[in-house]
């Protein structure tokens, strides 16, 4: 779990004013929202959501009246949504596993995908951090 997440206790934003602040890694929700900020009340599906607030497309969406689904595999962060977006639906399951002849739901499905993830996430993390020394003028 993120470092500042629900679960470890950090006090879940609010929406300041008409001022849109991003939680996604790469912006796009500021993407998202500049297409969608017209329709009030909207609804949203978020497949691998992870953590509610780091690095999340959905927040500023939530905060804004909008509620969804979201599909997360992860306990940990399935449970840190359920707490932090109590009027979305929580479905804690692989999105896609029942395409390739796997039971979406079944434990050891979930554990697997559990450490695929982690190992992915720190593998793209030192991957862009190389990329961002390599770019960096310092």
């Amino acid at each position: 779990m993120s470092e500042g997440s629900v679960a470890s206790g950090m006090t879940p934003p609010t929406v300041d004013g008409d001022r849109f602040v991003s939680y996604a890694q790469n912006g796009e929700d500021v993407v998202l929202w500049r297409a969608l900020s017209d329709i009030k009340n909207g609804r949203y599906v978020d497949v691998g959501a992870a953590d509610p607030i780091v690095d999340s497309v959905t927040l500023p969406f939530y905060l804004r009246g909008w509620r969804g689904i979201h599909i997360e595999p992860v306990s940990s962060y399935a449970s840190a949504l359920r707490t932090a977006r109590q009027e979305d639906t929580v479905i804690e399951c692989v999105a896609g596993a029942v395409r390739v002849g796997l039971e979406a739901a079944d434990a050891s499905v979930l554990e697997h995908y559990e450490r695929w993830r982690r190992f992915d996430n720190a593998t793209s993390a030192m991957a862009f951090d190389a990329i961002n020394r390599m770019f960096s003028r310092q």
